[in-house]
């Protein structure tokens, strides 16, 4: 629940009080008014009142243009070969999405709208996975799991590009389960209840013989980050051995370094779990998924 979504009332509407309901105190009532020159001499003596200041939101303006912008600045690494160069072939192995097992993805954002040709994410993944029909591989969606924060997931309100939202998803694929991590860009901040219970996730779909898309925005760092923790667990890989395997599949990985000692630090953490060792620091759940 949001901050603002917290302050209403029980009814869902936010509660508004007038001044006037707030007594700050009473005057007693035999009290004498004060006479002409009593005001005067008060009035002159009184410092100018000054009008109240308002408040000021250029601070939280400008940090959010500074996202917004880093947002946009970096999606062009995506853009770029994605699109452009892709279009010319110098990138031809440069891919929205890439599949790292055959029911497991790792991609970027999807888009919606259409530009130079490119976009449509959406019909585009159901047509590839419509392909696996008759097959023994999974060609049903089941799971996405997003590591944006909420804000890049609405594309900080910018028009310009209409990115895949929940709903689309639930639209395209019925049934499918949406999952959310909020992970800002280029960190790590996550806890491992939540990157445990997204990994549980995963596994689940995959038991269900279904297929399951991780993403961030470019699908190199936040959602690498998310399915190493699932290869290095359920997946029974070795960090190493899955590091490689994810960069053979998606070679436009690149995780930061706090990303990577993420994954180290869930591998223990899973381990202390299973030998009875984690403290309840370690299994906290306050920044839990949350599941539709």
């Amino acid at each position: 629940m949001s901050a603002a979504a917290a302050e209403v009332g029980a009814s869902g509407v936010a509660e508004h009080v007038d001044a006037d309901d707030f007594v700050l105190g009473e005057a007693p009532g035999d009290a004498p008014p004060p006479s002409a020159e009593e005001a005067a001499a008060a009035t002159s003596s009184a410092p100018a009142a000054s009008a109240p200041a308002a408040p000021s939101t250029v601070g939280s303006w400008a940090a959010g243009a500074f996202k917004a912008g880093w947002f946009f600045v970096t999606l062009s690494a995506t853009f770029v070969p994605g699109v452009l160069l892709r279009q010319i072939g110098i990138t031809s192995n440069f891919k929205h999405w890439n599949e790292i097992r055959p029911w497991l993805y790792l991609g970027a954002l999807p888009v919606k709208s259409v530009h130079l040709g490119r976009g449509n994410h959406l019909e585009k993944l159901a047509k590839q996975l419509d392909k696996k029909r008759g097959e023994e591989e999974p060609h049903v969606m089941g799971l996405v799991v997003s590591c944006l924060t909420p804000e890049e997931g609405r594309g900080f309100g910018v028009g310009m590009i209409e990115f895949v939202t929940a709903d689309a998803w639930k639209e395209k694929f019925p049934g499918v389960q949406t999952l959310s991590l909020s992970i800002v860009d280029m960190r790590a901040d996550v806890e491992n209840a939540a990157i445990y219970d997204a990994t549980v996730a995963m596994h689940a779909c995959y038991q269900a013989g279904k297929v399951c898309y991780v993403h961030c925005k470019a699908g190199k760092g936040r959602s690498w980050m998310v399915l190493m923790c699932y290869l290095v667990t359920f997946g029974g890989m070795t960090f190493d051995a899955a590091t490689s395997l994810v960069k053979s599949c998606r070679y436009q990985v690149d995780p930061s370094k706090s990303q990577r000692e993420r994954v180290r630090q869930f591998m223990a953490y899973v381990e202390g779990c299973h030998s009875g060792t984690t403290t309840t620091a370690d299994s906290g759940t306050k920044s839990a998924p949350t599941a539709s």
